[in-house]
């Protein structure tokens, strides 16, 4: 029987607590939080009407919009987490009209709002959430004459705007991600009901990560002024489709790549391209992204400050195809029972003490036994020689 007498510590917050990269299915751990801010610009090369005819922006024609999203973001619990939105915004029109020149700017609170996930917990390397949110616009739109359409311009389509949806978070034996999220979204009283969707490959790596995938939006094209274009509020914005629109739509491929400023922090940069579409805008939008992540390790930290000694310690043999089971160097002979539980510790003998993941005893022979893997903790992968403990000493 081996014995380790030894004080397990909390986790320490390294870089390795915070990776670059977050998948869509997962919720911050209890009391957990993040801060997030989104900059966005937008500048279109042309645009799509409702009948699907495409117009060329120009120099002296076009429109920009610059966007600030900000987030906090809280962990209810292990499983739930709550956020709340705020949304800033730039819009630049230049146009010319009747031989004259013309350059009109807007900015303001866009909106503010909530939103909620619910995570399920991982199964067969597979997570999947529950997703909503409400925003309500914090500007009203102005009806724009003939005259005033020279002298002012409208943020975008106000009022309020909700959406229900779900994601799925598949991760590979190589700890990248394939992932997918579907949103019904609502945008305004007077716009069709839309589906949002993401499919994107994720590349990770504790500090860097790259990914890319396609964003869509496809009309339910229950727009009320689709059989009546005339009778549509002249809310639009001068060079644009991309607010009260008819029905729209759009595919935008995008790549992107995030990578760790410290232990918390995380800075993301991301190109997304317009490439198709129906009443809205093409071309390409930039964003630049910088988040605050802070969680505790609640489950760790309760089990390190708890027990003090193991009275059984080995190391894994070797690992099935499937990763769920592993042969570890202990059995009968060395305490272990069946349906005892066992943690596995990432284990560098330079101080690093990590528990990485926890199973139960499902076969035991005298000197070795079979382990189902049961949860995964952190990102760090079991393999050959991976630590493994039994038999917890309450102290």
């Amino acid at each position: 029987m081996k014995k380790l007498g030894m004080m397990i510590f909390c986790l320490s917050m390294h870089a390795h607590a915070y990776t670059s990269y977050v998948p869509m299915a997962q919720a911050l751990n209890e009391s957990g939080t993040e801060l997030g801010f989104d900059l966005e610009y937008f500048k279109p090369t042309s645009i799509v009407t409702e009948e699907g005819e495409g117009q060329a922006l120009t120099a002296n024609n076009n429109v920009s919009y610059l966007q600030l999203n900000t987030r906090y973001q809280y962990g209810f619990t292990s499983q739930l987490q709550g956020t709340l939105y705020a949304g800033f915004r730039s819009v630049q029109s230049n146009f010319t009209e009747s031989n004259a020149d013309y350059s009109i700017s807007k900015a303001g609170f866009e909106h503010a709002g909530v939103g909620f996930q619910y995570s399920f917990l991982e199964e067969n390397r597979t997570q999947y959430a529950l997703l909503g949110y409400y925003l309500q616009k914090m500007y009203s739109n102005q009806e724009l004459d003939a005259t005033t359409r020279l002298q002012d311009t409208n943020l975008g389509d106000e009022g309020r705007e909700y959406g229900l949806g779900a994601a799925v978070s598949m991760r590979t034996s190589s700890m990248n991600y394939y992932e997918f999220q579907a949103i019904y979204r609502s945008p305004a009283d007077y716009l069709s009901s839309e589906i949002l969707s993401f499919a994107q490959l994720s590349l990770v790596w504790d500090y860097f990560s790259l990914y890319g995938g396609v964003e869509n939006v496809y009309s339910l094209e229950d727009s009320p002024y689709s059989s009546d274009e005339s009778s549509r509020p002249n809310y639009a914005i001068i060079n644009s489709k991309l607010y009260n629109s008819i029905n729209r739509s759009w595919t935008a491929p995008y790549l992107g790549l995030q990578f760790t400023l410290g232990t918390n922090w995380r800075m993301g940069l991301r190109y997304t391209q317009v490439y198709t579409g129906n009443s809205t805008d093409i071309g390409p939008r930039l964003l630049l992204s910088l988040a605050r992540r802070s969680e505790q390790k609640k489950d760790f930290a309760k089990q390190d400050s708890r027990f003090k000694e193991y009275r059984i310690e080995g190391v894994v043999s070797k690992l099935s195809k499937s990763k769920k089971l592993a042969v570890v160097d202990i059995g009968a002979e060395a305490g272990l029972k069946k349906g005892m539980r066992v943690d596995f510790y990432y284990f560098d003998y330079t101080g690093g003490n990590e528990l990485i993941a926890r199973g139960v005893a499902l076969k035991v022979q005298s000197k070795k036994a079979v382990i189902k893997i049961k949860k995964r903790f952190g990102r760090r992968r079991i393999q050959a020689g991976t630590v493994v403990r039994s038999g917890l000493i309450d102290n």
